[in-house]
This record gives structure tokens, C-alpha cells and sequence, in this order.
């Protein structure tokens, strides 16, 4: 992944490991999840997700 604006980041991973976590997702998922969540926040401009690109990343 190629960064270009890392606003945001941390709180996205904090916030999908927790989101992880607390549907039943095991430690190693959550993670997963979290570090996908973040990757996606760091390669583009802004520190939101898109909801279709949110929905996306819940759902794999």
C-alpha cells in the first residue's frame, strides 16, 4: 500500500478491531480486519472510509 495521508489511521484500526472484537471475531480477525480498515484509510485523501468501501471490508 502506497501512503498519502495517514490521518486517520489509527483511529480506523482502533475502531474496526473493536468493531471486530465485539461481533465474536477472534484477536487474530479483529486484527485482520483492523489492519485492512487502516490500509484502506492511508492510501487515499481524508480520514473516512466510503460506506460502499466499509460495507466492502466488513463483509469479506
Amino acid at each position: 500500500v502506497k501512503a498519502v495521508d495517514t490521518v486517520g489511521a489509527g483511529d480506523m484500526y482502533a475502531g474496526a478491531f473493536l468493531y471486530g472484537i465485539t461481533q465474536g471475531m477472534s484477536y487474530e480477525e479483529a486484527g485482520k480486519l483492523a489492519s485492512a480498515a487502516a490500509s484502506k484509510i492511508v492510501a487515499s485523501y481524508g480520514p473516512r472510509l466510503k460506506t460502499e468501501e466499509l460495507k466492502a471490508l466488513v463483509t469479506a
